[in-house]
């Protein structure tokens, strides 16, 4: 074998060694800081695929370093709306590459020249999204963005192959994490959910289809059970126990 494969597949199994040693998000979120580091990329993020009613990127981030003031301008512009990559990872599993020069071509021309400012203040000019799916089939990513060159044939290669490990082992943990977390039924973490979007009870009440008393109901059942007095601490809760995502 050659030298620099023999290289590449002990890494690789470095790496796969370490993250299963990994116990909680936060162990996960410094490992996949340093491979980011490694492959000259400034950010990270992990995320399950947005349902198409979904206007909020950050309701569907796992893990992420993107800065709090990039991610609250993305979605005080929409971009999920209007999203190529987010579109791209919706209609396919193979990995997707993005450059500045996309979003400008592909965004509405209206919006274009604002996302395109955005990114660049952040020096993100180009970026990778990786599919993958959960222990339950669901469709999620794992994304490097930054200002560098697009990654060679063989760095793809093992970034597609680490992703894989990252998502299915950050999605093991979770689930263990939900385990453990109190029972909330479907309707429950539904209407937790949307609040956790910014939905109010009115509109959590016309996506789902049913009334607004029923809707009070399921987030009080919810506060009973994670034992939390308002909205705003319900919905810290249930992400941090792993109720909802």
């Amino acid at each position: 074998m050659p030298h620099h494969l023999k290289r590449n597949a002990e890494f690789i199994f470095s790496f796969y060694e370490e993250l299963m040693n990994k116990k909680n998000k936060k162990e996960v979120s410094e490992l996949l800081n340093d491979l980011s580091s490694r492959f000259q990329f400034d950010y990270f993020y992990i995320l399950n695929i947005p349902e198409m009613t979904t206007s909020k990127l950050r309701s569907s981030f796992i893990l992420s370093n993107w800065p709090q003031e990039l991610t609250k301008e993305y979605d005080d512009r929409s971009v999920l709306t209007h999203s190529p990559v987010i579109s791209g990872l919706r209609a396919s599993h193979d990995p997707l590459k993005w450059t500045l020069e996309d979003v400008r071509r592909k965004f509405p021309a209206d919006m274009a020249e604002g996302v395109v400012s955005m990114f660049e203040r952040f020096d993100m000019r180009m970026g990778l999204c990786f599919p993958s799916f959960d222990v339950e089939g669901r469709a999620g990513a794992v994304c490097f963005a930054g200002d560098r060159s697009m990654p060679e044939d063989g760095e793809l290669a093992t970034l597609h192959l680490l992703s894989h490990f990252l998502f299915g082992h950050l999605s093991v943990l979770i689930q263990d994490m939900a385990s453990g977390a109190p029972n909330l039924t479907h309707r429950e973490r539904e209407c937790v959910a949307w609040a956790s979007e910014g939905k109010t009870i009115s509109e959590t009440a016309q996506i789902i289809g049913i009334s607004q008393n029923t809707v009070n109901g399921y987030l009080a059942s919810a506060m009973r059970k994670l034992n939390v007095m308002n909205k705003t601490h319900l919905v810290a809760k249930a992400i941090r126990c792993g109720v909802i995502h």
